[in-house]
């Protein structure tokens, strides 16, 4: 059978013309808070925390970054700083699992016989293969 597959799932829905659902929440967001400062405020403060609001609320609901909205630039920049820059492997192995692993490497011959193989062919190695051969042996194998 064949199903039509939607087209265009990217796009937000329209309220007015250009204006979408998102936009229009946000521009609702920033009247109430222009109308509750207006009340509340006096006027130096109130035009000062209206022009910021209003400036946000443009960024926020009309900007978009790489065809994104503007507020998932934010949320990623917020989780890359998150992160560290640096992450680091720290391969724990409980002794139950230690004594089983060297148990099958002292069967498994296939490492070795690479290299012997690969030495017999006059390949040469390069550091990278002998790190990733001693990480995948889990430190039994060294390279000479």
């Amino acid at each position: 059978m064949q199903y039509a597959v939607p087209q265009f799932v990217d796009v937000e829905n329209k309220i007015f013309g250009p204006i979408s659902v998102r936009q229009f929440i946000l521009m609702a967001l920033c009247i109430a808070v222009i109308f509750i400062t207006y009340k509340l405020a006096d006027v130096g403060l109130f035009i000062l925390i209206t022009v910021v609001n209003v400036a946000v609320t443009i960024v926020v609901a009309f900007v978009k970054i790489n065809g994104r909205p503007f507020h998932y630039f934010i949320l990623n920049f917020v989780g890359a700083v998150k992160t560290p820059p640096m992450r680091v492997w720290k391969k724990e192995i409980s002794s139950h699992k230690h004594l089983a692993a060297h148990a099958s490497h002292e069967k498994e011959e296939t490492p070795i016989q690479y290299i012997k193989i690969a030495q017999e062919k006059g390949e040469t190695r390069s550091r990278l293969s002998d790190l990733a051969l001693l990480v995948d042996t889990g430190g039994y194998y060294h390279s000479t």
